[in-house]
C-alpha cells in the first residue's frame, strides 16, 4: 500500500471513531455500565463453555409389542426415564 492509501484509511477510521464516540456519549452512563457488565458476563460464559464443554449423548429406546410398550430414555449412559405401559384392549365400534 502506498502512503496516500494509508492516509485515506486512517482518515476514515478517525471519522468512524469520532462518530461512534459521539453516538456513545448520548447513551446514559447507567446503560453503558449495564452493557459493559453484560459483555463481560457473555465473554466469561463463552470462555467457560469453551473450556468445560463435554460431549453428551441421548439414547431413546422405544419397544412396542402387541400386549405392552416400554420407553427408556438414557442420558450420558444413565437411565433418566423408563415407563412400561400395558396395552389396553380396543373396542371395535360397529
Amino acid at each position: 500500500m502506498d502512503q496516500e492509501t494509508i492516509a485515506q484509511v486512517r482518515a476514515k477510521a478517525v471519522r468512524l471513531y469520532e462518530g461512534a464516540r459521539g453516538w456513545g456519549a448520548r447513551i446514559p452512563v447507567k446503560a453503558r455500565v449495564v452493557l459493559g457488565l453484560f459483555l463481560v458476563a457473555a465473554v466469561l460464559m463463552g470462555v467457560h463453555t469453551a473450556l468445560t464443554a463435554k460431549d453428551a449423548s441421548l439414547h431413546l429406546k422405544v419397544q412396542h409389542g402387541f400386549h405392552n410398550a416400554q420407553i427408556q430414555i438414557w442420558v450420558d449412559d444413565e437411565l433418566a426415564y423408563s415407563v412400561k405401559s400395558p396395552a389396553r384392549p380396543r373396542r371395535n365400534s360397529a
